[in-house]
């Protein structure tokens, strides 16, 4: 062993040479010798060598080496967020620099991190585009452990608590008191208040911070409230002006503080003039500091495991030093009178008789502090709770030697359990008057863990400190709508347990934790002074939650990341597996309903073989034995589908289904039918094309009503996919087609057999089905039943025949139902098709009354590209328009103007080369307007000739709606079902080398605005968000794996889009080292979202939204992206602003959801206020594209962007189905 001691610094560092890793007896002999030395050797510094490492590293003058720089500066930096105020707190939200910004994730953890940055960001934009006003004046008083303790030594401070490392190296004895509660017990190392523990607190506080002035108290949590008390009265002087309006916010203990404040300054808290909110305070003290006290917290058992220099007894000592523990004990009454006798807790430890009588004597002054006019308490409840202390079995128990070591069995006869939140009983945290009159309470269905996270509760807040209170119908009503319960509805449902199942669940939680801890120790004793903290950063936040989670009985902070739980059961389908002949179903051994429908597949172009050639063997000669009945002619032996596949009739395009009645007489009695399914072009079709087509087959067969589909295993012959890859395929097809339609009238499919000819594949079929089956009941994605083959059925199988097969064939409508408010039609789209073939442009279209002739008009392709140019470059709303009229009339034929009237929605088919031209931007003439009754006729009627000017772009107008005319045009997904559970990734600002600060806002304003539906809407359908925001989330590979290895509906993505001429399928979304997501890697994705927003600008190279318009890349990106089999497309043609593209984003997806946005007038630009939504009924796409482009085209915001937006797709997509009442659909010829 070698010691190297630096004679300049008091505080001695030692570094050890012996094997890798270091023996832990040698940790608990250097711990010992640490206590010998009164805290002289900073054990915390001790370096473990690997056998061939050699260092001599000098000390500075702060105690730190010199590779430690890094490091200093990383604690520098955790000090700095852990004292500031609310505005530098945004401050280095917003502004972290790359290695602050890993610093933060790794201290707070991803998902926290993500939320108080989008609330940092919200109240920047706020202030800046709303200024500085504040509403009112707040101040958050924090409960116990909330607040950072620090000592000092020659200058050095270091945390203390709360900081993994100071727990594992014996730092945590410096926090004892003195006899007196006040003074620390140790001099050499005196302990003060260095901040707020952030990762906890720092919700709260944005969230209030965001129309609020908001400061922090912060207190010494060990000492007297009585103390602290006096310390809050000081700091409302300190923060708020004189007479100022001000509002407690307490949390936890921090509302007994706050009452203890009320009740002593009674006349400096009425000059205030404010309101109390208390956050599960425990007003009459709580159970859980009889435990703490007792040393029956496992918080004591974890500091014996990480502490090598304490042991329990240490620990106890330590707690039972602390002035605010017996404050918080149960009120003093006949059965609880014991509590506050030092006796009664045993020998193990000194238990200060002074202070448990100084806190009966502190406990007088809080009854008189309950006002009923200016408090509001919000309880926690349905979670088990430590309700009561048997006072006589307690004493007893604790006056055997050891008693603080009692397992849980022995702990269930001293404390009963009850309703609470985990630490403070429900009875606790209700308050009321000496008169009785009972304080304003809201509850809350969470744990104390979860209490400051919670959506409903953080949401609330602004309500809670206006609402009047001296109105006794007001507060109630105000509750139920924010989502808060009142007593009487607060039902606990969870309480009830058996006692034996709860102890063997907290034994193997015990076992687990204990596990992690020692392992995150280890690791944490092993690191040496430059070891990073990013290297263990995990390690530190895993003891740190634990000791809080132990000693409080839950901690205050973190909410649980989960998905929002899915209000419908997931749906169910039966499979089945037999030997046999497609074409021959009366030979085939069949169970259950019987099968009316067969599927088949077919490739663009190809002759039917295998499968389909022998059922198109099997039913043309029956088609001609009709034919004969119905005519006296010959019987017809010709192959039919054959003759439909060469002729066209059956195309085989990717997914598209194909009907036939099978004429058989068993299939002619029951109304079988026959789907071809298209497979595409020969060599493309792999598992995400089979998914494709799986889904679309199923669904289909299911809204015709059918219910049992037996089929080929589409895909697996001719080894073009393998069998294992097919069967997984087809189940998540499936899958796909049933979620949600459950509430349709059970209109889906409900079995589907796999008719197999080759007898060596069913072996493996049947074992990728039961780990299918399993993989999805595991995940609650779907519940299968499925038999598993056994050994001696295979023979059985190919020699039955059981059932024939009986149901109904419906025909296939023209076009889903279309929806619209008040029960109205929709109107049927104006469809116009728009080709150029190098000389001319053709315009075809179809009205709801007509189908117009082709048009050609013969135009140099030169001047419509300047013209459209010159448009896209205009900013002024008049000029726009004027060049939007030349536009329309240079390009439209004159009889095809006159179909832009009605308001009809106007579906726009384009090639490559006439989706470069803004179509959106053309505009109608002002007497087209007024001939169809939408405009003015007198100037003065309107508010301002802007509001005019708007209604004449098609984009506005009409709604207009591409689609794109290509090989791989998308046809448009079926209606959303009744319920369902809408999955959203949000990519936001990837690149780091290109950083856009307004893209990020726009995806957190995004994700908080989804978020929103599913606290605001009361029906059945929900949204789970994911947020890959900024460079660090949003890498190439991450965003990559989410698309492959998940399920979305809707992709947002926000940032840079690069388009190269040269090389068009080389364009892409831009990412960090000037990383493309091109053409190539989305070909990879076989799962895509139904709609994406491409939010982006071309230009890659600066950190603003400018650059030279691409009008090629919205066009190419698009193809792509249908070429996958992407529904909806939303891009932007040219580069907008930052506020534009936010607020176009959250205008569309808030019709989208069914969002109304009502602000106050003086507010109607902020659509980041959550606030200002209520639930509405969710529009189709056309609308909400024609409200998002017109919200972006007014004042305030900049003329040159509304432009920019294109949709290609399906003008009638929606992301939820409206429930409402609907009149008879408007049917549209196809």
């Amino acid at each position: 062993m070698r010691w190297w001691t630096p004679g300049a610094s008091p505080c001695a560092t030692i570094w050890i040479a012996r094997p890798w890793p270091p023996p832990f007896p040698v940790v608990r002999r250097m711990s010992r010798l640490n206590r010998r030395s009164r805290g002289r050797i900073t054990l915390h510094r001790i370096c473990w060598l690997c056998p061939d490492q050699v260092l001599a590293l000098p000390v500075n003058s702060e105690g730190l080496t010199s590779p430690g720089d890094k490091k200093m500066t990383d604690i520098a930096f955790f000090a700095r967020l852990s004292s500031a105020d609310t505005d530098e707190m945004i401050e280095i939200l917003t502004r972290a620099s790359y290695r602050e910004e890993q610093l933060l994730r790794a201290y707070l953890g991803p998902d926290r991190y993500r939320r108080l940055r989008s609330l940092a960001l919200r109240k920047r934009s706020i202030q800046r585009e709303a200024g500085e006003q504040a509403e009112g004046n707040v101040l958050v008083v924090p409960g116990l452990l909330a607040n950072e303790l620090s000592s000092e030594c020659a200058g050095v401070r270091e945390q203390i608590w709360l900081n993994a490392r100071a727990l594992t190296g014996g730092y945590l004895s410096r926090l004892r008191l003195a006899e007196n509660g006040l003074a620390d017990a140790n001099p050499d190392y005196p302990v003060r208040v260095t901040g707020l523990l952030k990762r906890d607190y720092g919700e709260l506080i944005l969230t209030l911070a965001q129309r609020r002035h908001v400061r922090i108290f912060t207190y010494d949590w060990r000492k007297s409230l009585a103390l602290a008390a006096a310390q809050l009265q000081a700091r409302i002087d300190e923060c708020f002006a004189e007479g100022a309006h001000v509002d407690l916010v307490a949390v936890a203990e921090g509302g007994v503080v706050a009452r203890l404040y009320i009740a002593r300054y009674r006349n400096h808290w009425d000059r205030r003039h404010g309101r109390l909110i208390t956050l599960g305070t425990p007003h009459t003290g709580s159970p859980i500091f009889v435990r703490a006290l007792a040393g029956h917290l496992d918080i004591a058992r974890w500091a014996d495991l990480l502490d090598s220099t304490q042991n329990w007894q240490d620990f106890l000592s330590l707690v039972r030093s602390f002035p605010s523990l017996y404050q918080l004990l149960p009120f003093a009454d006949a059965q609880t009178d014991d509590l506050y006798n030092a006796s009664t807790y045993g020998g193990d430890a000194v238990v200060r008789q002074s202070l448990l009588d100084s806190a009966r004597e502190l406990q007088r002054f809080l009854p008189a502090a309950a006002n009923p006019a200016r408090m509001i308490t919000v309880v926690g409840y349905n979670r088990l709770t430590t309700v009561g202390v048997d006072v006589a079995k307690f004493k007893e128990e604790m006056a055997r030697p050891g008693a603080a070591r009692i397992g849980v069995k022995e702990m269930g006869k001293l404390y009963s359990l009850g309703d609470g939140d985990g630490s403070t009983p429900r009875s606790a945290a209700e308050l009321k008057t000496p008169e009785g009159r009972v304080v304003p309470a809201y509850y809350v269905d969470v744990s104390r863990y979860e209490m400051l996270a919670s959506p409903t509760l953080l949401r609330s807040l602004d309500d809670l400190l206006t609402v009047p209170l001296d109105e006794d119908d007001t507060w109630p009503q105000l509750g139920r709508s924010l989502g808060l319960q009142l007593a009487a509805e607060a039902k606990a449902s969870h309480l009830k347990a058996d006692s034996k199942k709860l102890g063997e669940v907290a034994t193997k939680e015990w076992q687990e934790t204990r596990r992690k801890l020692e392992g995150s120790a280890r690791k944490l004793q092993r690191a040496s002074p430059t070891t990073s903290t990013l290297e263990v950063a995990d390690d530190e936040r895993l003891i740190e939650d634990v000791m809080l989670r132990h000693l409080s009985a839950g901690t205050l902070g973190g909410r649980p990341v989960v998905a929002p739980s899915v209000p419908f059961a997931p749906p169910q389908i039966e499979i089945d597996v037999v030997l046999g002949d497609i074409s021959a179903l009366e030979t085939t051994p069949l169970t259950g309903d019987p099968v009316d429908a067969i599927a088949i597949g077919q490739y663009v172009g190809a002759t039917p073989q295998d499968a389909l050639r022998s059922v198109d063997a099997a039913v043309s000669p029956w088609f001609g034995r009709l034919a004969e009945a119905d005519a006296g002619s010959a019987l017809g032996t010709a192959p039919l589908i054959a003759e439909f596949c060469q002729t066209g009739v059956i195309r085989g395009d990717l997914a598209t289904i194909f009907l036939l009645p099978d004429p058989r007489p068993d299939g002619a009695a029951s109304q079988r039918v026959l789907a071809i399914v298209g497979m595409g072009l020969p060599g493309r079709f792999g598992p995400p094309e089979l998914t494709l087509a799986a889904r679309e087959l199923c669904w289909t067969l299911g809204r015709l009503g059918k219910k049992h589909l037996a089929t080929v295993l589409i895909g697996a012959g001719q080894n073009n996919i393998s069998t294992a890859e097919a069967v997984r395929a087809w189940v998540r097809g499936i899958k796909f087609a049933l979620t949600g339609v459950a509430a349709q009238g059970g209109m889906a499919i409900k079995k589907v057999t796999f008719a197999e000819f080759d007898p060596r594949k069913l072996p493996l079929i049947d074992q990728t089905l039961k780990r299918v089956q399993q993989e999805m009941k595991d995940r609650q994605r779907m519940e299968i039943a499925y038999s598993p083959l056994e050994s001696d059925e295979y023979e059985q199988i190919q020699n039955a025949a059981r059932l024939r097969i009986d149901a109904e064939v419906r025909k296939l409508v023209d076009a889903p139902w279309q929806q619209t408010e008040a029960g109205e039609q929709e109107p049927a789209p104006v469809r116009i098709t728009v080709e150029y073939d190098g000389n001319a442009y053709r315009f075809g279209a179809i009205t709801a009354t007509a189908s117009l002739p082709e048009r050609k008009i013969q135009l140099d392709a030169t001047l419509v590209g300047q013209a459209n140019d010159e448009l896209a470059a205009l900013t002024d709303l008049a000029e726009q328009c004027r060049q939007g009229e030349f536009m329309a009339r240079l390009l439209f034929p004159g009889d095809f103007r006159a179909d832009f009237s009605g308001g009809a929605p106007v579906v726009l088919t384009v090639d490559a080369t006439t989706a470069r031209i803004h179509w959106e931007m053309l505009s109608l003439s002002e007497q087209q307007l007024l001939a169809d009754g939408r405009g003015s006729s007198e100037p003065e009627k309107s508010s301002r000739q802007g509001e005019r000017d708007l209604d004449l772009f098609l984009g506005i107008a009409c709604g207009l709606t591409r689609q794109l005319r290509s090989p791989f045009a998308r046809r448009p997904e079926p209606p959303p079902p009744a319920q369902r559970l809408l999955r959203v990734l949000v990519v936001a600002d990837p690149a780091a080398d290109a950083r856009l600060p307004g893209a990020e806002e726009e995806g957190d304003a995004v994700a908080d605005l989804l978020e929103t539906f599913n606290l605001l809407t009361p029906s059945n359908n929900r949204v789970e968000v994911v947020r890959l925001i900024g460079p660090t989330e949003a890498t190439r590979t991450t965003v990559l794996q989410h698309l492959l290895t998940r399920t979305y509906d809707v992709l947002h993505f926000a940032g840079h889009c690069v388009y190269n001429g040269d090389h068009p399928a080389a364009s892409g979304w831009l990412f960090t080292g000037k990383e493309l997501l091109t053409a190539q890697e989305i070909q990879r994705i076989d799962r895509v979202p139904s709609l994406v927003v491409s939010n982006a600008c071309e230009s890659g190279v600066t950190p603003d939204r400018s650059g030279d318009r691409s009008a090629a890349l919205a066009p190419t990106f698009a193809e792509t992206f249908f070429a996958r089999g992407v529904a909806n497309f939303v891009c932007t043609a040219w580069p907008v602003g930052d506020r534009e593209a936010r607020d176009f984003a959250l205008a569309l997806y808030a019709d989208l959801l069914g969002l109304t946005f009502n602000p106050p007038p003086a507010q109607n630009g902020l659509r980041l206020e959550s606030r200002y939504y209520e639930a509405g009924r969710p529009q189709p796409m056309f609308r909400a594209l024609r409200n998002a482009r017109k919200a972006i085209a007014e004042f305030p915001y900049d003329r040159h962007s509304w432009g920019a937006y294109q949709h290609y797709g399906n003008p009638y997509a929606r992301l939820f189905q409206d429930t409402t009442e609907q009149g008879p659909p408007a049917q549209e010829k196809q």
